[in-house]
């Protein structure tokens, strides 16, 4: 082989080790590069699921159930103060919180005239027998003369022999409180029926007092409620269309406009009565009965004042436990307000 071959072979033997230790380095970087990338990868997914995780703890301690060894000193200041307010008013008022049971009470146990706040008993009655296949919302049920009474503001829009669908009867007596809607739903129902039903709830005062409306107390209220909140969130379009009913109620005062809150509630007046029972949909979703002998005054304002007062209180409580809460789960005594 002459020296110029010789040459050239070393030159390409030369040539092909370099191509060969570049490629092989060029993919030992690419590896790492890849080895790298797939760690940051593992990091930002642990890092995501330890959020989710934390997350998850903390709303856990949020909702959880109400125990009164958790109520602090500013809590308890707040609800001394609110029972000093409330007693500038002739009332009974019950509040409770859906998520957590927490509750606050004044003059439980005092039993008012229950008005108009029975036809709430009425719907729950109607649509839970409905939701169960027992009832047909477009039965329909004969107008009798003997169940013509004042302030039905509907029903005077039919004459004594009309028929009238349950579905009807009892938008009426939740939108407009028609109290002739609701003498046609007692009959259809029958008077010792829906008192039994009231009682299996475990009211105590249902129908008491020798009339179709009876009775209440705040305790009954809130019994009746929580039957109420059931009964929309576990039945579908059945309880989006009785919520409707409530939500869009006449002289519903629960309600906050100026922060775009809504309340489900039925009222019930009658001579110096007034009462306000309801779902407030507030960020946190309550239950209120404000029973009251305020039916010559100015019950608006007097409901309106009660319930703010109630979320105030319903806040501190929120405020408290995410505090504890935030402590408890990212070890800090401090969070956002």
């Amino acid at each position: 082989m002459s020296n110029k071959c010789k040459k050239n072979l070393i030159f390409l033997i030369i040539i092909l080790l370099f191509f060969t230790v570049y490629k092989t380095n060029n993919n030992i970087i690419s590896g790492d590069t890849q080895l790298k990338e797939n760690a940051d990868t593992e990091v930002e997914a642990s890092e995501e699921e330890n959020k989710e995780l934390l997350e998850s703890k903390y709303n856990d301690c949020l909702y959880s159930s109400y125990s009164e060894l958790e109520t602090n000193n500013e809590l308890k200041e707040m609800e001394e103060k609110l029972t000093t307010y409330l007693q500038n008013y002739n009332v009974s008022v019950a509040f409770k919180d859906i998520n957590t049971g927490y509750v606050y009470n004044y003059n439980l146990d005092k039993v008012y005239y229950a008005a108009s706040t029975i036809k709430m008993l009425d719907a729950i009655y109607i649509y839970l027998n409905a939701y169960n296949g027992n009832i047909d919302l477009n039965t329909e049920v004969t107008y009798l003369a003997e169940n013509k009474m004042g302030s039905s503001l509907k029903m005077q829009n039919y004459s004594i022999g009309d028929k009238v669908s349950l579905r009807k009867l009892v938008e009426y007596a939740i939108t407009v409180s028609d109290n002739t809607a609701h003498s046609m739903l007692v009959d259809y129902i029958g008077e010792e029926t829906l008192k039994e039903f009231g009682q299996s709830l475990g009211a105590t005062t249902t129908l008491v007092g020798g009339d179709i409306f009876g009775s209440i107390n705040t305790y009954d209220s809130l019994i009746y409620l929580e039957a109420l909140n059931n009964l929309i969130n576990n039945t579908g379009e059945l309880g989006e269309e009785l919520k409707s009913y409530f939500v869009n109620s006449d002289q519903n005062y629960l309600n906050f406009p100026e922060e775009g809150i809504e309340a489900s509630q039925k009222y019930g007046e009658f001579e110096n009565y007034y009462h306000a029972n309801g779902i407030v949909y507030a960020e946190n979703p309550y239950l209120i009965s404000i029973l009251t002998l305020h039916g010559y005054d100015n019950f608006e304002e007097v409901i309106r004042n009660i319930n703010k007062e109630i979320y105030n209180l319903q806040k501190t409580f929120y405020k408290n436990r995410k505090n504890v809460c935030y402590e408890k789960v990212y070890g800090d005594n401090s969070t956002e307000s």
